[in-house]
């Protein structure tokens, strides 16, 4: 036993290693026999199912014509295999046609037992299809004796028994040896290093050890033991210093109000704050993880940024602006990039923060228009008065020429000519002088329905007779702050402005109402504010504005007909006077649908005013729990309502067109209102489709909403009853949260 205790560590794990090897001898033998019986098993299976096939197809004949003789003498060839305990041919109907049996022990069932498998008296059954031409005619069962497969198992586990036995008693005395001098000693090593590893006890002492490897391990283990105890408590006060670093960095991160975010070599997005990712539209985290920052930027600026990231990758600060990708709800953005670098000075990654500046953007554009109206209102002013002066020259020479060429009547028609031109110039002067105009006007409470009582016969006068005039104010309409003279005028104007986009005639339609315009609404519209306004609703069904120049049709001297045709003044006085009235302007077009002008005006104060704004704003609108289809071809209309309806409380689902939302309707039957936008392209549009699916199923509610006129889209109901019901009560676009809020719950009420 001494060479034991004082041999090396080498020496002791042979000894192990050879134990450990002839156990694995031993499992190899197990294996071997298993693998052996699977192939035996499959063979005998294998051979049985060929045989099953072989008579199936012989005996087809036989069963077809119900010859029992020769069935019996096709099955009875089944003798030359010994494993064959029965044979049976069932028909289709499960009698019995045809017995073999090797002896009387075992016989055929009556009926066909349809089962299959192995069973537990030592059987394997088998059930082979009888067909002819792909028709069932019955089935061959067949009962095969699996003793064969037994004796085998049976011989090849004794000896693999007795092999194990032999073995296991050789390895029980050598552990039980070596227990005592290397295995001891480890299992204590490995409990002491357990409880260290669970309950983090540096403090355990390890028992004496020999002077062999083992002994050795112990001590250097007790060693190692008081470090890691003196770099335990060390790291625990840093660690506990930089998670206090570490919450604070990230409070401020999550919370800053700017996006915060890191990007790749590749220009990859690696992680982002709570406020970038509401910025960007995502809900987590991990949906925007490897998203290419360059996809964020609309193709104008990319080019710009790249260049500007590269730099960042270079290793310079970088700054930029630059224009959001989406075309539906378009976003200015500025971001800056700051790189990170190691050790040896390599950029390794990108830490940069993107404001949101599109407030910002509008409020620059709108006052950069203004700024421009008003150079162009004071140069055109100068102008026009010393154009006044020079007109008046021409136009009294004029006058003197005439009388001095009095009978010559080819040089009056000329003088005639010229005069004409004069007068037309005067007047565009006079449109000048009109434009120009900075001087604070004088206004007065005004109710604007009788503004359309005085001018209505000037309207209709100043179209054409194909051009059907058509008018619905409020009764209960609020006064407004106005110049009733400039307010003639602008109505004036976009009167014929409609009159132009209807060359072939139309239908030109004037609504007045009471509009409460909340903060949601002027977030999404800049130059607008909150409060109670008049809404003047001029409508058109002509040729519409494209999207590109609905920005510009407001701008002066801006016109898209043909020169001579028209100055380009008319939409700018009529921006220039709502600018003055404290209002503002919001255009609603669909090419070849017609255009709606939305002039909104502030409501005058007087004393006896209720403050409903007040009231409205800050109590809480009604909410629900219902589930709302939202239908729109907008995107960003969209995402506005669901993100409305979904603060609310309502369970939302959405549809770009008429046709996605009948197969959502198909599909769910736990929709409870149907919101849908009037105007969509595809073929069916809103009108089409609350229709449809109210012959459908006519306990769908209904909600419509629309940029133009109300008395527009009545004209469109013809005498369906429904439809006149649900355009009377469309929300009007725009709105806000309050508005959306209210007209879903009196439709899900049926408060009508």
């Amino acid at each position: 036993m001494k060479f034991i205790t004082r041999g090396s560590i080498k020496r002791k794990l042979t000894l192990m290693v050879m134990t450990v090897t002839m156990c694995s001898l031993l499992l190899v033998g197990v294996v071997f026999i298993s693998i052996d019986q699977n192939s035996a098993s499959e063979a005998m299976y294998s051979r049985i199912n060929v045989l099953a096939r072989v008579i199936s197809s012989r005996i087809t004949a036989a069963v077809r014509f119900d010859d029992q003789d020769a069935a019996e003498r096709l099955l009875s060839t089944l003798q030359q295999d010994k494993s064959v305990l029965f044979a049976c041919a069932f028909v289709a109907s499960g009698e019995l046609v045809a017995s073999y049996s090797i002896d009387e022990t075992v016989k055929c069932p009556k009926s066909n037992p349809d089962i299959a498998g192995y069973k537990n008296d030592g059987r394997l059954e088998l059930f082979q299809p009888i067909n002819l031409n792909e028709e069932r005619l019955g089935d061959l069962y067949l009962s095969v004796s699996t003793q064969e497969l037994d004796k085998r198992l049976f011989r090849f586990s004794l000896i693999v028994l007795a092999v194990t036995v032999f073995a296991s008693a050789i390895a029980f005395l050598l552990i039980m040896t070596l227990q005592k001098y290397i295995t001891a000693p480890l299992i204590k090593l490995r409990d002491i290093t357990d409880n260290i590893s669970t309950y983090g006890n540096y403090d355990q002492v390890l028992p004496k050890a020999g002077d062999d490897e083992i002994g050795s391990l112990y001590r250097s283990f007790s060693r190692m033991m008081e470090q890691i105890k003196l770099r335990k408590e060390e790291r625990q006060k840093a660690e506990g210093t930089l998670k206090q670093s570490e919450n604070k960095f990230r409070t401020l991160v999550q919370n800053a109000p700017v996006c915060i975010h890191e990007i790749d070599l590749e220009g990859r997005v690696t992680s982002m704050n709570n406020t970038g990712l509401k910025m960007m539209g995502f809900d987590d985290e991990l949906a925007i993880l490897g998203l290419v920052y360059l996809d964020v930027v609309c193709e104008e600026d990319s080019q710009n940024v790249e260049n500007l990231l590269s730099e960042a990758l270079d290793g310079t600060t970088s700054f930029f602006e630059f224009k959001s990708v989406s075309e539906k709800d378009t976003r200015y953005l500025s971001s800056s990039f700051v790189p990170i670098k190691d050790e040896h000075g390599q950029v390794q990654r990108l830490m940069g923060i993107t404001v949101d500046i599109t407030k910002n953007k509008f409020n620059e554009i709108a006052l950069r228009r203004a700024q421009k109206m008003e150079a162009i209102g004071q140069l055109t002013g100068g102008i026009a008065h010393d154009f006044n002066n020079i007109l008046g020259i021409i136009m009294g020479n004029l006058d003197l020429l005439k009388m001095t060429l009095k009978g010559n009547d080819e040089a009056n028609i000329l003088i005639g000519k010229a005069h004409k031109g004069t007068l037309r110039a005067a007047d565009i002067t006079r449109h000048l002088l009109s434009f120009s105009r900075i001087e604070t006007i004088k206004t007065t409470p005004t109710n604007v329905n009788t503004i359309f009582e005085n001018i209505d016969e000037l309207i209709a006068r100043s179209l054409t007779v194909s051009i059907d005039v058509q008018t619905r104010l409020s009764e209960s309409l609020w006064p407004v702050n106005v110049d009733p003279g400039d307010l003639e005028d602008a109505i004036l104007n976009l009167s014929l402005n409609a009159k132009d986009a209807m060359p072939e005639g139309g239908t030109l339609i004037i609504e007045t109402s009471n509009k409460l315009l909340d903060d949601d609404y002027t977030a999404l519209n800049p130059g607008s504010s909150s409060g109670e306004f008049v809404m003047i609703s001029i409508s058109d069904d002509g040729i519409g504005i494209s999207e590109d120049l609905i920005d510009k049709v407001l701008e002066p001297f801006f016109t898209t007909k043909e020169l001579g045709a028209g100055t380009g003044l008319g939409l700018s006085m009529v921006y220039n006077f709502v600018k003055r009235s404290g209002g503002h302007i919001k255009i609603y077009s669909e090419l070849g649908e017609g255009t709606t002008f939305n002039i909104f005006l502030p409501r005058a104060e007087s004393v006896d005013k209720k403050d409903v704004h007040e009231v409205l704003v800050t109590s809480e609108p009604p909410r629900g729990k219902e589930t709302v289809l939202i239908v729109d071809d907008e995107e960003a209309l969209l995402d506005i309502a669901t993100e409305n309806l979904q603060s609310l409380g309502y369970k939302v689902l959405i549809a770009a067109n008429a046709q996605q939302a009948l197969n959502i309707t198909e599909n769910n039957n736990a929709v409870d209102l149907i919101f849908s936008d009037m105007i969509m392209p595809g073929g069916m549009d809103g009108y089409q489709l609350a229709d449809t699916i109210h012959k459908k199923d006519p306990r769908y509610k209904i909600l419509l909403t629309s940029g133009f006129t109300k008395t527009r889209d009545e004209r469109r109901t013809d005498d369906n009853e429904y439809m006149k019901k649900l355009v009377n009560n469309r929300l009007h676009k725009p709105y806000g949260r309050s508005e959306l809020a209210l007209a879903v719950r009196r439709v899900l009420d049926d408060k009508y």
